[in-house]
């Protein structure tokens, strides 16, 4: 074919009728590129432009229809005519070629798709998250903008497993997948398979209370999905506990920003499963939280509760449970010692029943601090708004039990009524303190007998081999 120098046809031959479909006479007159989209009529025109320039042979490819609509692809090749009155361009047609290449690209990109994603969730692998996270540091460093991340962990899953099996398991692990995709909200977020039971979302560009917000938003699309699961605490379904950060990548810190970003998610993370599970950790509600003196020397202490049989109720505690009752004004109340996740009721007065995980949310929140924790409606505090409509409490107040010369928390004692109520006053605030101290003198009383009796049996055993 040829053009003159605005690209209109001039001449055609047979061969362009054969392979547009169309007559020579249709194509005369008729502007090269008019058909073609605006990126293949740009790359058309600089490519005649280079060779009017009388640099090399130019040449370019371009995406056309036959007449029947077909999708044609054409390669052009441009050179001058010798009485410089135009161009002459060399049509060929290579749509096998450029279909196999365009095939070929969309394997490699699912082959590369397969190699970063999670097999089970189809969500993103650790792999890929890595190197994701990396790169969204690295465009945050030069925008100067935050990166945040959201770490998921199901609420005791090797507990599910073995109750329910592990395609039971499996399937658990697409729906909190699901909710976690379904968060998503930016073509630059991204959810991924962290490790076993644990998931990770990262949101670039997105601040502390932004990822706080869509953790809330995974938290109770998984609670909602009611999954039964009988060994849970937390309402008998499936929960996770879900923590968030925020780093600001720059120059300096760019090569452990990443790792750090990480650990202090994990750690936001471990600080929802002390404090209840079922519920989201960012850095800063972490921050406003004292946090557990010595958490080993405390979990001794509790150990040797448990190793002295005082993990069972007591009368002793449940006369302290009664007095407060009677001296607060209050229908029930009762005494729970924490471990690292377990929590037991060792003494109780007006409950009709202790059902399985009453306290556990209840008594993790009260280890974070030494005053009393009064919340005079649940109905109205997020922390407790679930457990309390689901064991039916309204008004909660607690002490901390601070066992030790350290002063360790091993569990709190609580009071409360079915329906919200005032708040303590301050002389009702240090009463119950001093009930809490009470609970405590008692169990370090049985705990210094039951060594004692230990001890005795002991040197009995030891005498008797010596006569």
């Amino acid at each position: 074919m040829q053009f003159d120098n605005d690209l209109l046809c001039t001449y055609a031959s047979p061969a362009a009728e054969r392979m547009f479909g169309r007559a020579p006479g249709e194509l005369f007159g008729s502007v090269m590129g008019d058909q073609l989209t605006p990126e293949d009529r740009t790359s058309l025109a600089a490519a005649a432009a280079r060779t009017r320039e009388g640099r090399d042979r130019s040449e370019a490819i371009f995406r056309t229809t036959r007449q029947t609509g077909e999708l044609l692809w054409v390669e052009a090749r441009f050179n001058l005519l010798s009485d410089d009155a135009g161009l002459v361009a060399v049509l060929r047609d290579v749509s096998t070629r450029k279909t196999a290449e365009l095939a070929l690209r969309v394997a490699n990109a699912e082959l590369n798709k397969l190699a970063g994603s999670d097999a089970l969730t189809d969500l993103a692998n650790r792999r890929r998250f890595d190197q994701a996270l990396n790169n969204e540091c690295r465009r945050a460093s030069r925008h100067n903008t935050c990166v945040s991340l959201i770490l998921i962990d199901i609420d005791r899953f090797k507990s599910f497993n073995d109750r329910h099996g592990h395609q039971a398991g499996d399937a658990c692990l697409i729906r909190v997948a699901t909710a976690a995709r379904a968060a998503l909200t930016q073509p630059s977020d991204m959810a991924a398979r962290f490790a076993g039971d644990e998931f990770a979302v990262m949101l670039p560009g997105r601040d502390n209370e932004a990822a706080a917000l869509m953790a809330e938003t995974i938290r109770k699309a998984v609670q909602d999905f009611g999954i039964p699961h009988k060994g849970s605490a937390e309402g008998g379904v499936v929960t996770v506990s879900i923590g968030c950060a925020t780093v600001i990548p720059t120059r300096d810190n760019l090569e452990t920003v990443g790792a750090l970003l990480i650990a202090e998610t994990d750690r936001a993370l471990y600080d929802a499963k002390r404090l209840g599970r079922n519920g989201v950790m960012t850095t800063k509600t972490r921050a406003a939280w004292s946090p557990l003196i010595g958490d080993e020397r405390r979990l001794a202490l509790v150990a040797g509760y448990r190793q002295a049989g005082l993990f069972i109720p007591s009368s002793g505690l449940n006369r302290i449970a009664r007095m407060a009752t009677v001296l607060l004004g209050m229908p029930i109340a009762f005494v729970a010692l924490l471990d690292c996740s377990d929590v037991e009721v060792v003494g109780q007065h007006g409950l009709e029943e202790v059902p399985d995980g009453i306290s556990h949310l209840f008594c993790s929140q009260v280890i974070g601090g030494r005053s009393p924790l009064v919340v005079p409606d649940a109905a109205l505090d997020p922390r407790f708004r679930d457990e309390g409509r689901q064991h039916g409490f309204g008004f909660i107040a607690a002490a901390p039990l601070l066992a030790g010369e350290d002063l360790q928390h091993v569990g709190a004692l609580w009071v409360a009524d079915r329906h919200a109520r005032p708040a303590l006053d301050e002389p009702k605030r240090v009463l119950l303190a001093h009930l809490a101290g009470l609970a405590v003198e008692d169990l370090e009383a049985r705990r210094r007998r039951q060594a004692d009796e230990r001890s005795s049996r002991v040197s009995e055993h030891v005498l008797g081999q010596d006569a």
